[in-house]
């Protein structure tokens, strides 16, 4: 903690964060989107620290948020889930789904205040002397990006790396294996896309497709023989699957 000039700080406990993040919201006005419209003032709460440790994970600015809801809200229009495809009792073939362009508005308003409450979170957690886990990787990455003698001490330190369930790497977690790894052939990881469930709390399956961008040579094995099921509940768990997104198509079997 001492190299990072955190010494004084202390982890955020469960207690302290509901603390801290109920006080953020009481000093909000009662017509803020965050309580407006709702009976209990605290409605958002786990979304909203959620949303600043997605922030910090991604190392995502107030501005940088604010510029992807300019963007996805100006694309609305444009996509066909909110194009009337077939004439219907109060429109006709390529009519707005005026209500529903309305919700995604007002969804996206209540994230643009909730973001723009992100400096508040860090001054007052500074002002609390705590740290989250998301700041230690923070931490850590911009150390190692100024301070060189600190990275190569610890490429020399750790030769070899083993990261299991990659898919559910975020990009801080993502940014920190480049980092130490560098430009050598000392890495395995092992992940699946297909079972990627964490990308609410911003886990990144496409990590994994980045891989063979950024380490060159990375040899692909796929571990396709199952030893927990049979081929009956293969097929029935494929054909759930079939219409997902893939990035390594996988032909599961089992004995």
């Amino acid at each position: 903690m001492e190299l990072f000039g955190r010494h004084d700080l202390e982890p955020l406990s469960d207690l302290e964060r509901v603390e801290i993040i109920r006080k953020l919201i009481d000093s909000l006005p009662q017509n803020h989107p965050l309580k407006q419209g709702k009976r209990d003032r605290y409605f958002y709460e786990s979304q909203l620290y959620d949303l600043f440790q997605r922030m910090k994970s991604e190392a995502w600015t107030v501005n940088y948020v604010h510029k992807k809801i300019d963007e996805y809200l100006e694309d609305l229009p444009s996509r066909k889930e909110y194009i009337y495809q077939r004439k219907t009792k109060n429109a006709v073939k390529g009519d707005l789904k005026q209500a529903k362009i309305d919700e995604q508005v007002e969804r996206m308003e209540r994230l643009r205040s909730a973001s723009a409450l992100f400096p508040n979170y860090n001054a007052a957690m500074r002002r609390a002397r705590r740290y989250d886990f998301a700041d230690m990787i923070l931490w850590v990455l911009r150390e190692f990006e100024k301070n060189e003698a600190l990275l190569r001490n610890y490429q020399e330190q750790y030769l070899y790396f083993l990261v299991d369930e990659y898919q559910d790497t975020n990009t801080g977690q993502y940014q920190l294996v480049q980092l130490i790894v560098g430009d050598r052939s000392g890495l395995c990881v092992v992940g699946d896309d297909d079972q990627s469930i964490y990308t609410w709390r911003g886990a990144n399956p496409e990590n994994l497709q980045q891989l063979s961008a950024d380490f060159k040579g990375l040899k692909v094995i796929k571990l396709e023989q199952n030893y927990r099921s049979t081929n009956r509940i293969l097929r029935s768990a494929n054909q759930l699957i079939a219409n997902n997104d893939h990035l390594f198509e996988k032909k599961l079997w089992s004995e």
